[in-house]
């Protein structure tokens, strides 16, 4: 079994699938995110044998694991990372929690915008967030090129589909300021 437990506090809240082919460098992009997520730290743990498997639902234990292989960690260059969950609610509580301006986040206006969807970006931490309807996915970009190229895809994707684009980063100069530097200021609204 290549699994990774994943907790918030002490309650189990997940499972990574496949952790005997994940380095160590994207093991701890996927902390990040889930930290960013859930607003908390987040902390994995290597199943062991004696271990027991759980409902990632209800976190009720299920079989005791009888044997687990212990991941190889091995070295890989790694782009960004996406990671998708789903959490059902309404983007206002994105608005005014996770992704607002006083956590640095701008909004994505587009003709999309509405209480099922909402798009965020962070022009510091290099994060880009977009629920739809549950369906959440994190874009964690390595470096300010790579957030810079995902901003701009997703700008022409929007254009060419006529839902227009435009980064609303609120009145705040120290959430304007990082777009300027990023020269996507022209996105500014």
């Amino acid at each position: 079994m290549n699994k990774l437990y994943v907790y918030k506090g002490q309650k189990p809240v997940g499972i990574v699938e496949n952790a005997g082919n994940m380095p160590i460098d994207e093991i701890n992009r996927l902390a990040r995110a889930l930290k960013l997520l859930f607003d908390r730290d987040i902390h994995m743990k290597p199943i062991y044998p004696g271990d027991f498997d759980f409902d990632p639902e209800t976190g009720r234990k299920l079989t005791r694991i009888d044997t687990f292989v212990y991941p190889k960690i091995k070295k890989e260059v790694i782009v960004m990372e996406k990671t998708h969950e789903f959490y059902p609610t309404d983007r206002y509580t994105y608005d005014f929690g996770l992704c607002s301006p006083k956590n640095g986040f701008s909004q994505i206006d587009t003709a999309q915008d509405a209480p099922y969807f909402g798009t965020w970006a962070n022009p510091e931490k290099f994060v880009i967030f977009s629920y739809c309807e549950g369906d959440c996915t994190t874009t964690l970009c390595d470096n300010k090129e790579e957030f810079i190229a995902e901003i701009n895809k997703c700008a022409e994707w929007n254009n060419e589909n006529g839902y227009g684009f435009a980064i609303d980063p609120g009145l705040n100069p120290k959430n304007i300021k990082p777009w300027h530097e990023l020269e996507l200021g022209h996105f500014l609204h």
